[in-house]
């Protein structure tokens, strides 16, 4: 595998990872968690909820074409396999984040848990995997469309 396709399939989890811990570690700590996480919460369960209907919609229109000729220009060029994967990816991690953001729906900040800032480095760990695997897919689709447009 090439550094450049390494870096592809990572990034989107590094960088959760990082956001993750630095809002585990340096943020939360320094700043109380306030009753609006329940807006965040239901904005981000709408978006991650549409995301994923969205995607399996995409996910299933390009397995769904047969004998097409953009079908097979995809797969030549090797971008078809790759973004089938990184659709399907997208939209487990959006279904994940919007589970989590529903249990998180059920808890009120003003209950001060002690467990509640990992919970939401979990959650926004989920978030931004689910937003960067959606980007990756994004970029793959642009890609296809250029390969399209260059025929």
């Amino acid at each position: 595998m090439s550094r450049g396709k390494a870096v592809q399939k990572v990034w989107p989890y590094a960088l959760a990872i990082l956001l993750a811990m630095l809002y585990g570690l340096i943020w939360s700590p320094r700043h109380p968690i306030t009753a609006s996480i329940r807006d965040v919460m239901s904005a981000s369960s709408r978006a991650a909820s549409s995301l994923f209907g969205f995607l399996l919609t995409s996910g299933s229109i390009l397995v769904g074409i047969k004998g097409s000729w953009y079908k097979q220009r995809a797969k030549e060029a090797g971008v078809y396999l790759s973004l089938i994967r990184n659709i399907f990816a997208a939209m487990w991690w959006s279904l994940v984040t919007t589970v989590l953001s529903i249990i998180g729906l059920s808890y009120d900040a003003s209950w001060k848990l002690s467990w509640y800032p990992y919970a939401l480095s979990l959650w926004l760990f989920c978030a931004v995997v689910a937003l960067g695997t959606t980007v990756r897919a994004l970029r793959i689709f642009a890609r296809l469309f250029v390969l399209i447009a260059e025929e």
